[in-house]
């Protein structure tokens, strides 16, 4: 049971990783490949290979400790305060980020599924006899 779920675990977090970095390359060479969602309290927009989400109240509140911009590569943090006083924030990502993250991920369960493999191989091998090799030709 272990080894299947290890097995299905690689694959489905290896799966997930592709997925990511082909929408990354689909986004970079075409525009069809864009998309824009919206919920009640969050925007996502797809495109040019980055995740933009937007109206993030929770998150908002929460990251209020953070600076007014905050930029590292492949990530970026923005706070806008509106002459209300409210304060709007967007989060903008590359997708290789999480394609890297799930990469990564994966190497756990394959590595536990390699060594659950090698230790059932190793088990269904007979037991040396305690009797000398004798060469057919003999």
């Amino acid at each position: 049971m272990k080894r299947a779920f290890f097995e299905w675990s690689a694959m489905g977090i290896s799966a997930l990783a592709i997925t990511c970095f082909g929408y990354w390359a689909a986004s970079k060479i075409t525009r069809t490949a864009d998309s824009r969602m919206a919920w009640r309290f969050l925007d996502v927009s797809l495109s040019d290979g980055t995740v933009t989400l937007a109206g993030l109240e929770a998150i908002e509140k929460s990251l209020s400790f953070l600076p007014e911009d905050l930029n590292l590569p492949g990530f970026e943090l923005r706070f806008v305060t509106t002459a209300g006083g409210n304060r709007m924030g967007w989060i903008k990502f590359s997708l290789l980020i999480p394609a890297s993250i799930l990469l990564l991920a994966a190497a756990y369960p394959i590595y536990k599924y390699r060594k659950l493999r090698n230790a059932a191989a190793i088990s269904e091998k007979p037991a040396a006899s305690s009797e000398p090799a004798v060469h057919p030709l003999d």
